[in-house]
């Protein structure tokens, strides 16, 4: 089970039950995301999470391909948080921290060990309804598909979300409005600058009108002027003019510190502290700095400020000698030194107050943990978490928000709209992009027709004997004979293998993680990614049979269309069984595809496509017969070549039909199982 479900049902975690944490790190753990008393209700919170913990496997090699799996290092340990509606959030830690791990959480990619996760009201394992709530923008630009255009992408997007055409035309030219790329939306992504296509992963995220917009390194490799243009979109108008709630993750401590409203500081899997700018400096106690500039004096008088104040940091710059020390609560240290100055007869040119920097709150909360002697900052923050712990609820139950129910359509009624758009969608990103290498189209054409060539010349080899023997019950013409083989075996070498080979090109090129951000669900965007292969191989099949009948003399018969369709049907749906199968094995092992490899060569090797099953031996003959191949490509040469009935190959129909109806079953279950498995391991989008 991916949750802890007596924490779902109101038992609250408690930190001195965790093992292994001392009585700092039990304060550590009592931090809640949320240090004003002024709490909202419930209701104003856009993002809880409580005693959120997750686990990742250790690599266990084959011996945990099918069983569990030893639990390896804790990746976020009981983390709660809380972030308000509007408000720009902003977490920030060192690498390894769990952050990234914390936000696929968040937004479903990452089922969490234990814990309680709402996103605007909806408990996370509501996965639809929480997507349709959720806008994702990434830093990753290979999320993106290069050879469309900006406006092709979010049209994709734009589907997987089942957005209808008409609204979703208003929808991209509002958010390209938004994110000013209208004039460059019909330019291909490859020649954004990357500016440009962190603006359009920003405009993906808003193309739903979500309530809340994650976003992770919106300003990585950008330039300052690029960067400070993305924090006025952020600010002004997410924040300000849409009212979103916008959770922002950075290395960039001065831009999370001058934009967010509150952030925490994530280290080691724990919220080491979470609030405002002045919250964070309270909780580190009495850091800020005074810097006196003083003209008159020189280097010598300083010792005298020495003798007054070892702790006062004396140096020189254009001729004004700077006096640096730390604030105290009363500021007697700053009284003193003015003081010591006028009556040196220096003249105090300025005086400025340096306050703590998140930099400075960054290093003392993850890099060193244990102080300055007289002034522990963790000390200091493990008094105040005590005063505040109060403050925080304890409950890890919460109750979803009223509507949170209906906000998702369902029935079957919308079901099959959402999935036929998303499987549109998908469809005509694959169209766009292979059309687009106009070369190596021309290129599969043409080797259709060498394919039909070489085909017709190797079967004037067969020999009179042979066709007698062998190829009298196809209608004795080898090049029939094989044109069929070869035509319909594409259905099978493209089942077998599509869908491993579409998941894991959606893995390697980084563009999974953001269909998975959407409702369509993983399945569907497996099945529809493989639909082109299918259509272009139906193509391909045309052309070779009218090739081979037209043009070549191939000598095939009218046979019945609706049972030669049937048949087609029945080998596609047998086919993406075992590739289905196959596609579950790469998420769960991911160590190459042999399923697809075992039943393609087995399939070529003795399913009968260039030479009859007859010609083999005896034993091979019956290894034939546990293949699907064997009997599609049996039924549909008697019926394309002789011209049979569903009488005359009933039983190779009933054999396909017991592989359709025994192995499909069994591969959508294989499927529900790998994904799940790989969300709880956090393994999905990795291959």
């Amino acid at each position: 089970m991916p949750f802890d479900l007596p924490r779902l049902s109101g038992e609250s975690p408690r930190p001195d039950r965790l093992p292994g944490k001392n009585p700092m790190q039990k304060a550590i753990q009592k931090t809640n995301c949320d240090l004003r008393t002024d709490r909202p209700s419930q209701r104003g919170w856009a993002i809880e999470a409580h005693g959120v913990t997750k686990y990742y496997p250790v690599a266990s090699g084959w011996r945990g391909v099918l069983g569990k799996r030893e639990r390896g290092p804790c990746a976020v340990d009981n983390v709660d948080l809380r972030v308000r509606k509007s408000e720009l959030f902003g977490l920030v830690g060192p690498n390894g921290a769990g952050k990234t791990t914390l936000i696929k959480m968040l937004t479903t990619l990452v089922l969490p060990t234990s814990g309680s996760i709402h996103i605007a009201g909806c408990d996370i394992r509501r996965e639809e309804r929480v997507k349709r709530a959720i806008g994702l923008a990434t830093s990753d630009e290979r999320s993106f598909y290069w050879r469309l255009t900006g406006r092709q992408n979010l049209r994709f997007i734009a589907g997987l979300h089942n957005i209808p055409a008409r609204k979703a035309e208003d929808s991209i030219q509002r958010v390209l409005s938004q994110v000013g790329l209208t004039e460059v939306a019909d330019r291909r992504f490859h020649t954004y600058s990357t500016g440009m296509r962190q603006r359009l992963a920003i405009a993906r995220a808003l193309l739903t009108e979500p309530s809340v917009v994650f976003m992770d390194e919106p300003t990585k490799g950008l330039d300052p002027l690029a960067a400070n243009n993305l924090h006025q979109l952020i600010r002004e108008h997410l924040i300000d003019e849409l009212g979103l709630t916008v959770f922002l993750t950075s290395h960039h401590l001065t831009e999370v510190e001058k934009i967010c409203d509150r952030i925490a500081v994530m280290h080691k899997g724990t919220i080491r502290a979470c609030g405002t700018m002045p919250e964070l400096r309270r909780l580190l106690g009495p850091m800020e700095k005074y810097r006196i500039a003083v003209e008159g004096l020189d280097m010598a008088a300083g010792a005298s400020f020495l003798a007054l104040d070892p702790a006062v940091r004396i140096s020189s710059n254009a001729g004004s000698l700077q006096l640096e020390f730390d604030k105290d609560s009363a500021d007697e240290r700053l009284m003193n030194m003015i003081a010591a100055v006028q009556q040196k007869r220096g003249r105090i040119k300025a005086v400025t107050c340096t306050p703590v920097s998140l930099d400075i709150v960054f290093q003392h909360l993850t890099g060193h943990d244990a102080g300055i002697p007289g002034n522990n900052p963790i000390a200091h923050l493990s008094e105040a978490l005590e005063t505040l712990s109060d403050l925080s609820p304890q409950s890890a139950w919460i109750e979803e928000a009223p509507g949170c129910a209906q906000r998702a359509q369902t029935g079957l009624s919308a079901w099959i709209p959402a999935k036929a758009r998303a499987t549109m969608a998908l469809l005509k990103r694959d169209m766009l992009s292979e059309t687009s290498y106009r070369f190596s189209f021309f290129m599969q054409i043409m080797e259709i027709f060498l394919t039909v060539t070489a085909l017709y010349f190797l079967s004037r080899l067969v020999g009179q004997d042979t066709i007698e023997r062998y190829l009298a019950p196809y209608g004795g013409n080898y090049f029939a004979f094989a044109i069929i083989g070869v035509a319909f075996y594409g259905y099978f070498n493209v089942g077998f293998s599509v869908f491993a080979a579409q998941l894991s090109e959606a893995q390697m090129s980084g563009t999974l993680e953001a269909m998975l951000a959407t409702p369509a669900g993983l399945s569907t965007i497996v099945l529809g990614s493989s639909l082109w292969k299918f259509i272009m191989t139906t193509f391909r099949v045309l052309v070779i049979l009218l090739s081979g009948a037209l043009l070549l003399g191939g000598g095939m018969g009218a046979g019945s269309w609706p049972l030669i369709l049937l048949i087609m049907a029945m080998t596609v749906l047998s086919a993406s069984s075992f590739g289905i199968i196959a596609a579950c094995f790469i998420m769960v092992v991911k160590r190459g595809d042999p399923i697809s490899w075992i039943f393609k060569s087995a399939s070529w090797l003795v399913g009968g496509v260039v030479f009859p099953v007859a010609v083999l031996p005896i034993w091979m003959q019956k290894l034939a017969m546990l293949l699907p191949t064997t009997h599609a490509l049996q039924a549909m040469r008697l019926a394309m070549l002789k011209g049979k009935g569903l009488n005359e190959i009933g039983s190779e129909i009933i054999a396909l039909a017991i592989f359709c109806f025994v192995l499909l079953p069994i591969s959508l279950r294989t499927l529900r199982y790998a994904v799940r498995r790989a969300k709880r391991e956090g393994t999905l989008t990795h291959y």
